[in-house]
């Protein structure tokens, strides 16, 4: 049985590498499939024998790996917890730092279920603090931080979006009037100092489009630090002349044209430039590990290399990504 996990993107998924400096293509809707499988199955029925025995208490629970640990707790979370597939407006991400000790690399069944609670713990919390009046996690991401001889340090990051109205309310592109500066809340280029920029405008009209199935959940999930067109060398031209350069916006002062003020006509190119590197796979060129959907553009902005006469500023970010299941009593 194929379940078609439906991602509504903002954006095209494949703009071409050589791409005209003048193109202001809108978005389209793309779709992603998976098939449930006995794999898959399987997957849902490890999280909840896992989930039964830490409400339990379960004091018969073996010992696990660090890295069984992490996978259950993670899991647990995202299945138990987390819908993506409510559409959102906002993000708030917040993180708790977890240490356990380990004994010849296992990790004890109190100390797995001690985790666990401080992870429930942590996300109750942000639910009780976030600005939001209707909220929804969306998803969960446990990983490895450091491991000493006798312990490890587990890092906890969750996304809590503010419940949207309107899903895939902003597939059209920019408007004549979504001219933005390109960083550090500069605000629009006629609208100096505002509480936004292009970057930040880019962010949310791809993670607001982002709309997954019902049901949907994720195992698995990482997140790309800090990715950048000059990481990846996905270049959409080769004339170096400060327009349309990469796929994501970046200008360098010793060049042509150079400007901060990114006209609409710019802010189409680098939107659909920006998902086309979030969509791409490792294998590509891009960041997408192979195997996994983009969830969200965790976070976005405009950054500066200091190195002087000259110097890049340009646009980065941390996307995550992670292994789509259907929740089959979602």
């Amino acid at each position: 049985m194929k379940t078609k996990i439906l991602l509504v993107t903002l954006l095209m998924l494949a703009l071409l590498t050589g791409c005209k400096k003048t193109s202001n293509q809108i978005a389209i809707t793309s779709e992603i499939t998976t098939t449930s499988t006995l794999a898959d199955s399987q997957v849902e029925a490890k999280i909840k024998n896992f989930i039964l025995k830490i409400k339990s208490g379960d004091k018969e629970m073996t010992t696990m790996s660090v890295e069984e640990t992490i996978w259950n707790i993670e899991a647990a979370l995202n299945y138990s917890l987390c819908k993506p597939y409510i559409s959102q407006d906002n993000l708030m991400i917040d993180s708790l730092i977890i240490n356990l000790p380990t004994d010849n690399g296992l990790i004890g069944s109190t100390d797995i279920q001690g985790a666990y609670q401080s992870c429930l713990n942590k996300m109750n919390g942000m639910v009780i603090s976030s600005p939001y009046a209707k909220s929804h996690f969306a998803a969960a991401d446990l990983s490895l931080k450091n491991t000493e001889l006798t312990s490890v340090t587990l890092k906890l990051i969750v996304v809590l979006a503010e419940n949207g109205e309107n899903p895939g309310k902003s597939l059209l592109g920019f408007g004549s009037s979504d001219n933005w500066e390109w960083g550090f809340d500069m605000g629009k280029c006629s609208v100096p100092h505002g509480t936004s920029d292009a970057a930040k405008q880019i962010q949310s009209r791809i993670n607001n489009n982002q709309v997954f199935q019902q049901g949907t959940y994720f195992t698995d999930v990482e997140i790309k630090y800090n990715v950048d067109a000059f990481s990846y060398s996905i270049p959409a031209d080769y004339n170096y002349d400060n327009i349309d350069d990469n796929l994501m916006f970046s200008n360098y002062t010793a060049w042509p044209n150079f400007h901060e003020c990114i006209p609409y006509t710019e802010m189409n190119f680098y939107l659909n430039g920006t998902n086309t590197v979030f969509y791409r796979y490792v294998a590509n060129g891009g960041p997408r590990p192979a195997g996994k959907i983009p969830i969200y553009i965790l976070d976005f902005w405009g950054d500066q290399d200091p190195s002087l006469p000259n110097y890049n500023i340009f646009h980065i970010g941390n996307f995550q990504y992670g292994i789509a299941h259907i929740n089959n009593g979602g």
